[in-house]
């Protein structure tokens, strides 16, 4: 109704946006905790709706491209393959995660020799939850530059304790996500590196926009940027 509506615009919930693979699980948990209210966006992207309002308020949780694809790659490997729980959830997936047996083998093979992305290997990799709904996903109809005032904080699941105190003013305390499965070939090549960043480039800008506006510190965006994964 009307009256909502005035309410909702004069002050609206904040917005925290769950990019998936990144540790939102535990943030959930503690800002329940907290009584924090919130819209939670989760693999989908920000909806237009909630973007001119000039009070409205966005968390942001995002992680390095590259450790989220092997953290993504992995884990939908063991829930579709290994314990076969999701294994038709998604047609196609359980096919291509059959086909690729670590996501080394797998971004190994999304560039042709002359370094140029195969679109029938993209087609695949787009076919796996999570690999699919990118960090740049999230942020198809949200133009950071032009809504940065609207930023109030943006986490790091590589420093999500720390960030998560500072932007919310309490402790994450002990809650844990779960662990992300792990096999032992995990390691990207320098080739797989190279053709993920590549494939990952809209990621990258999004995490470079969110440093330029301030979002982001030296350090966590040097970290965020890193080809490296688990140095």
């Amino acid at each position: 109704n009307l009256a909502s509506a005035l309410r909702e615009f004069i002050k609206p919930k904040p917005v925290f946006v769950h990019v998936g693979k990144c540790g939102g699980s535990s943030c959930h948990k503690r800002l329940d905790q907290i009584n924090f209210r919130y819209v939670n966006i989760h693999i989908r992207p920000i909806p237009f709706y909630s973007i001119p309002n000039p009070r409205r308020k966005f968390y942001i949780l995002i992680r390095n491209p590259m450790a989220r694809a092997v953290s993504a790659f992995n884990w939908r490997r063991k829930l579709v393959l290994i314990d076969q729980v999701q294994r038709s959830r998604f047609p196609g997936e359980y096919e291509v995660l059959d086909k690729y047996h670590s996501l080394n083998e797998f971004a190994e093979n999304l560039c042709d020799d002359k370094g140029l992305l195969c679109s029938d290997v993209v087609a695949e990799f787009n076919k796996i939850h999570h690999l699919r709904e990118r960090i740049s996903f999230y942020f198809a109809d949200f133009d950071i530059l032009k809504y940065k005032n609207n930023i109030s904080g943006v986490l790091m699941q590589e420093s999500l304790a720390d960030d998560f105190h500072r932007v919310f003013k309490h402790p994450l305390d002990n809650q844990k996500e779960k662990l992300n499965f792990r096999p032992n070939d995990d390691i990207l090549s320098d080739l797989a590196r190279r053709n993920l960043t590549r494939l990952l480039e809209d990621d990258f800008a999004v995490i470079e926009q969110l440093w330029r506006i301030g979002a982001i510190s030296d350090q966590r965006y040097e970290n965020a940027m890193s080809e490296q994964l688990f140095s």
